[in-house]
Parts: structure tokens; sequence; C-alpha cells
């Protein structure tokens, strides 16, 4: 499967390759090309991770992560982050919004989402899984475009701590708050603060993803004179219909239909932004697992400013 990887891609360094203008169809076309009936198993995830660090592998890795600009990558498998699920979907902002380019009013625009577990565990087990995702955002409304992507990663609520919960969905117990996805990843577990460590020289704030490459441009591309950026944005799953259950995360997620899972996405109350507010969706369609979802397709992390 990996011979489909284009050979332009093959050919790529980490070193030179630079982002060029893509569009939503060239990028779905690679992720959906071969799609797999079984979820891949990688092996040991923690073994894995562990050796990669001793040998200095994982530092290289994080380098390459920060500081590459491709939508995708040559083919290698990753090492944080390598078991995912991915889907077309579609971001639409349609309520009054306090920010501007793609969180504002009159975005809808198409998008790739890569839903995966930090620390490689498909399936619940004795150690919390590391829930997160990725979304990628084509700024324009023809998916035949070329355009610069603009990429938001997100994790839920415990963040690099991580969860127990069996499902990827499900939400906390009563009590606790309902389950949201955001650019903020606080930290407080001995486990996750190393993790934090690991990743201060490649980004003054690994652990806050930025959000202006969002409200820098718009929904067709062009450039926004005088953007608004908040410094938190959430995504939060609504209440499907039925409730899917699966041992391994991605069987659960490819068990729901397109369209049947949606996430407000809302700017919570923070400094400059007095309100919450629930200002869009992003509307997932269809879902796939694939080598190219897990090994080629990149979200490039946007440099800090």
């Amino acid at each position: 499967m990996r011979r489909t990887v284009p050979i332009l891609l093959m050919m790529t360094t980490w070193t030179t390759a630079r982002a060029e203008p893509i569009s939503f169809e060239e990028v779905r076309e690679v992720v959906f090309r071969e799609p797999l009936s079984r979820p891949p198993d990688y092996g040991h995830p923690e073994l894995r991770m562990l050796l990669n660090g001793l040998s200095g592998a994982m530092f290289h890795r994080f380098y390459r992560t920060f500081q590459q600009d491709l939508d995708l990558k040559p083919w290698r498998t990753k090492l944080a982050h390598r078991v995912g699920v991915c889907a077309d979907a579609r971001w639409k902002i349609d309520g009054v919004s306090p920010a501007t380019g793609l969180l504002d009013e009159g975005a809808d625009i198409p998008a790739l989402v890569r839903f995966a577990v930090g620390n490689n565990r498909p399936t619940p087990g004795p150690v919390p899984r590391i829930f997160s995702m990725a979304v990628k955002l084509f700024p324009t409304s023809d998916p035949r475009q070329a355009v610069e992507t603009r990429n938001l990663h997100l994790f839920d609520q415990y963040a690099i701590d991580g969860d127990y919960r069996g499902t990827f969905l499900s939400h906390p117990p009563s009590g606790e708050h309902p389950l949201a996805f955001s650019n903020l990843a606080p930290v407080s577990k001995p486990h996750a603060l190393l993790t934090t460590v690991l990743l201060a020289p490649f980004s003054p704030h690994p652990l806050t993803m930025p959000l202006y490459p969002l409200t820098e441009v718009d929904g067709t591309g062009a450039r926004v004179m005088t953007p608004v950026t908040p410094h938190h944005v959430l995504l939060i799953p609504r209440p499907t219909a039925r409730k899917v259950v699966a041992r391994d995360f991605r069987d659960e997620l490819r068990r729901y239909a397109p369209g049947e899972l949606v996430f407000d996405v809302v700017i919570p109350r923070q400094p400059r932004f007095p309100e919450s507010v629930a200002i869009g969706t992003l509307t997932v369609g269809h879902m796939v697992v694939s080598e190219a979802c897990d090994a080629t397709l990149h979200f490039r992390h946007h440099p800090w400013r």
C-alpha cells in the first residue's frame, strides 16, 4: 500500500520541504484511496516510544513535526498519535462571532479530521489514554482549489494527563464537565509534565496551539486586515441519537454514519471575550482507516507568535 503514495512525496526531504497550496480533493484522495477493513496493529506502544526516546529518534521526530509545513509527508510510522481514524468534514460558522476569519460568521469550508490517541493505545487498558483530534481546514468553497491549509490541534479536557474512559466519545461520569476538545492542554501528572519538558526545545508554548492561522484568512482565502484572535476555542461533541460502543476507538468512530457526529464550535469566556458563545459546527462525514491516514497525512504545527 505504501507504493501508492505519490512518488513526489517519497522524494521530498524533510529539511527542504515547504508547504505548497493543495486542494481538499487532492488530500482526501490520498487518505481515502486504500481503506483498510480492519484497523492495523502497531504492536507495543509504550515500549516503542521508550526505545525511540532513548535512541534520540524521538527528539528528531519532534523537531520535524514542529518545523515541517507539508500537508502530505513521506510515508513514515508516527512515534506518537500513531493509531487514528480520518474523516472528511464540513466547518460552518453560522452564528454571530466575536472573532474573525475562519472563526467568523459566513465561513463554510471543507475540512479533514483525524481522531487519535497520543500514547498509541487503541483500546482501554491499565494506563490512561490521551484522546486528541486534529482539524485541517481548507479556506475555500471550492474543494478543487489549491489553498494553504490552516490546522487546529485539540486534546480533550484531560489533555496529556489522559483518561480511563472506555470509548473516544463517552462523556465523563455525572457531575464532571461535559466532554470537550480544546487547543489548550493543561497538565498535572508527572508523565505529562515530562512531555512538556521534551517539547520545550521545539516550541515556547508546546501545549498551547495558536489560533491566529484561523483568524487571519476568511472562508474565501482572503486576508483579514484586522484579525481578532481568541486564546481558547472548544469543540464539544453533541449527543448522538444512538450509543456507539466498540473496544477499539477506530471501530467505534467508523460506526457513525456521515453527518451523525457533530461538534459545536465554541469560543469560551476568556480575557477580551466576556461571554461564552457557540459560533458554528464541525460536521463529520465519511470515516476511513488507512495507512495514509496514519503515516502520510500531516497536520502541521503553526509556529508560535
